[in-house]
């Protein structure tokens, strides 16, 4: 009876139990379905608040949200934009052929040749203007629209034609230019404040190559006193840095010989270029009077720091150090900047410098801190982190995610001048590490392209080096790949997102739809609007350019697992 009893008690507990269970999860139920939806509302309530919230803060750079964005698969509107290659050359030669072969393996726009054909001026002052004249007719040229559509955005590449070669793509070299101006403008709201930036537009617009010296050499200049110091650190090119030759002076000034930039930033700089040339004809050299522009741009930007201006006005810069007079001769007179009494010039051109060389890359008092690295040969030393570094050399984010080196394509074109891309021969599939590249070790930078200039020691450089690169062992395949893979239709849709637009290269001009390849493998001419085909502009030169060094192409490009590599 007594168990019974006690069987009875037990289920009659454990109903009790799950009675209680049953209401506590049901309380439960309830109790999260309210917080969800407090949750919801939550957010509702936050993103409507976030127009208004947020209004005050500083845009995020285009490149990082579309990144953050397709990762996500969504779209995004973008602008459109054009891409322009100007190449200022008044006739063909081998060096020539080299820069154009560079820039049809590597996707970028047919070059417009400035001045081709144009004999020279007896008159040295009328022949020193056309340079700059023909490229600002060229920049008038441009307009908002083309038959594809309006143009947000007009980017400019200007090259000297006969001492540049393309290393890295489009693709780096654009989105390059974004990240580049973007540090720039942080450094200037740093230095002069974000009212100053702002109410002065002290934006970075277009970039120069950097130079190492002040050329011509005149210290009382502001273009060689003036401009900013390089941002780099201070020791940058060892314990010698801006003490000594040149080779160890920071690039604190402009090389005329590489610029890129929005097409109305420049417009408005070769207008003042022509006319400080006109006011002022000293010499026959460019870069003397974009320089002088870029110095009245730092000095009135120097006026709203007084402190700064006389702190760079005391400065003494290599060259000077043996000089024994306290005082330097410096010109600070504001009539440099504000000109005439009829006269109002214009001081904010948006001039900056790539210091890294991440895009430009100078020969000139370079040398001894370039080499040819490889990615995949390099290594880390296990016992020691600081003197192995030298020899951890890691390619950008934005390298890695170009398309590779050896692009190949599928698209075969019907016209009988082109060779089908189905008949080549197989070209390797190897990615950017297991490519030579050129490398700064200074700025442990491996820059989009490299000009090759510089005095008599740096010439022979441009026969050395051309068979280096990357491309040069299978240059000919890989140049009749470029022009198949733009022949089509596929060159009518955006290629490149970077930016905030969606790029695409400039067509020189409308006839280029009846032309084998649309124009792309050969150049355009400024003047009438003239193309010029591969062979007739590089024909005679072809040998010339595919041809491998004495000693065996292997000297140059050694294959994976050759010890003299």
């Amino acid at each position: 009876m007594s168990t019974t009893l006690r069987h009875v008690r037990a289920l009659s507990l454990q109903k009790q139990q799950r009675t209680a269970l049953r209401a506590l999860l049901t309380t439960r139920s309830i109790r999260n379905v309210v917080l969800l939806l407090g949750f919801v509302l939550s957010l509702i309530c936050f993103y409507a608040l976030i127009p208004r919230s947020f209004a005050h803060l500083e845009p995020v750079a285009a490149d990082q949200v579309i990144e953050e964005i397709f990762k996500e698969g969504q779209e995004v509107p973008v602008g459109n934009a054009r891409f322009h290659l100007l190449v200022p050359a008044t006739s063909s030669s081998l060096d020539l052929c080299k820069l154009s072969l560079s820039a049809q393996i590597l996707d970028y726009p047919t070059p417009v040749l400035i001045n081709f054909g144009h004999p020279e001026d007896p008159d040295g002052y009328v022949q020193h203007l056309a340079k700059p004249q023909g490229i600002l007719d060229y920049l008038d040229s441009i307009s908002g629209a083309d038959g594809q559509g309006l143009v947000d955005e007009d980017l400019v590449l200007i090259v000297d034609g006969y001492d540049v070669w393309m290393q890295l793509r489009r693709d780096v070299l654009i989105s390059r230019y974004y990240e580049i101006n973007n540090a720039a403008d942080a450094r200037t709201k740093a230095l002069y404040g974000d009212e100053t930036f702002r109410s002065q537009d002290m934006r970075q617009a277009i970039i120069f190559g950097p130079d190492k010296i002040c050329w011509p050499i005149d210290f009382s200049r502001p273009a060689c006193w003036a401009v900013p110091r390089a941002a780099l650190p201070e020791h940058a090119f060892g314990p010698r840095t801006d003490h000594g030759s040149e080779e160890f002076n920071l690039p604190r000034w402009l090389n005329s010989g590489t610029i890129l930039g929005p097409a109305s930033d420049l417009r408005r700089l070769f207008q003042a270029t022509i006319a400080e040339i006109q006011r002022n004809h000293t010499t026959d050299s460019d870069q003397f009077y974009l320089a002088e522009l870029f110095g009245r741009q730092e000095f009135a930007r120097l006026q709203h720091r007084p402190d700064l201006l006389d702190e760079m006005r005391k400065m003494r810069y290599p060259g000077e150090e043996d000089l024994y007079d306290d005082e330097l001769d410096r010109k600070t007179s504001t009539s440099f900047i504000a000109g005439s009494d009829s006269e109002e010039r214009t001081t904010e051109f948006h001039i900056g410098i790539d210091y890294e060389s991440r895009i430009f890359q100078t020969l000139a008092f370079y040398k001894q801190f370039l080499t040819w690295t490889r990615a995949s040969s390099a290594w880390r030393s296990r016992t020691t982190s600081h003197p192995s570094l030298q020899y951890d050399v890691q390619l950008a984010g934005d390298i890695l995610r170009s398309p590779p080196p050896m692009l190949t394509t599928n698209h075969t074109d019907g016209n009988g001048d082109l060779a089908r891309p189905s008949n080549f021969a197989p070209i390797s599939s190897s990615p950017w590490q297991d490519v030579d590249l050129l490398y700064n070790t200074a700025t442990a930078q491996h820059p989009v392209l490299l000009h090759i200039a510089g005095g008599p020691r740096e010439k022979p450089f441009r026969e050395y080096w051309w068979s280096k690169l990357w491309f040069h062992a299978s240059a000919s395949q890989l140049r009749l790949q470029a022009v198949a893979r733009h022949g089509g239709r596929q060159m009518d849709a955006p290629t490149l997102l970077s930016g905030g637009y969606r790029w695409r290269n400039a067509v020189g001009s409308a006839e280029a739809q009846e032309l084998p390849a649309r124009g792309y493998g050969g150049a355009w001419v400024d003047h009438a609007a003239g193309w010029l085909s591969w062979k007739g502009l590089c024909g005679r030169f072809e040998e010339e350019v595919y041809r491998a060094p004495s000693g065996g192409q292997d000297f140059f490009h050694p294959r994976e697992g050759d010890a003299s590599g």
